[in-house]
């Protein structure tokens, strides 16, 4: 119920996805460029080439709590929380440091 009244006829459209899973040390995505020392580590990522969230299209009345949270751009998911992780090095998904071409290959 709480979906349908909030997303419009077209959010519940079949959609595709490429999708990567991924074994490593990742960050979770909202901390990406922060502060290694503070954040957890995950051993797992999921990976989308692009939001399994609805676009804001497709949201009733996406002001409020959809454009806070920007669910359409969320495409990287990451699990199995690994605090041996947080002492060894740079995690994978972490901004590179500036000046660096950066891309993501799948």
């Amino acid at each position: 119920m709480v979906n349908e009244l909030g997303l419009k006829d077209d959010a519940f459209h079949p959609k595709s996805f490429t999708v990567s899973i991924e074994n490593g040390s990742f960050k979770q995505p909202c901390f990406i460029g922060g502060d290694e020392s503070m954040w957890s580590r995950y051993a797992l990522r999921l990976f989308f080439d692009k939001s399994p969230y609805p676009p804001r299209c497709e949201w009733k009345e996406p002001e409020g709590g959809p454009d806070s949270g920007q669910f359409w751009d969320h495409k990287e998911f990451v699990g199995r929380s690994s605090p041996e992780l947080s002492k060894k090095g740079r995690a994978m998904n972490d901004l590179p440091a500036a000046g660096w071409n950066f891309c993501v290959v799948s």
